[in-house]
């Protein structure tokens, strides 16, 4: 594949920090959407997760579904990538 030259340390370290931060800004929306009413989109988000964005769009939380979003896109392209 095309692309710099990436050791197999700094991708592991990629993987694992964009993790804790996509877990993280998971269990803040999950947080902030049980803080209001309805609660059962809280519970909905916790379990599945591809709704934590709409949900978190929804509750006007962009900056945490922002960092959500990317935080998984770059997980993802680094799985791919290793």
């Amino acid at each position: 594949m095309g692309g710099p030259p990436v050791s197999d340390t700094q991708l592991f370290a990629l993987i694992v920090l964009s993790c804790a931060v996509g877990v993280t800004a998971h269990l803040a929306i999950v947080w902030q959407l049980a803080a209001h009413a309805p609660r059962w989109r809280s519970l909905l988000a916790l379990l599945v997760p591809p709704l934590t964005l709409f949900f978190g769009i929804r509750a006007r939380s962009f900056v945490t579904t922002a960092v959500w979003a990317v935080a998984w896109i770059v997980y993802f392209g680094a799985r791919m990538r290793a």
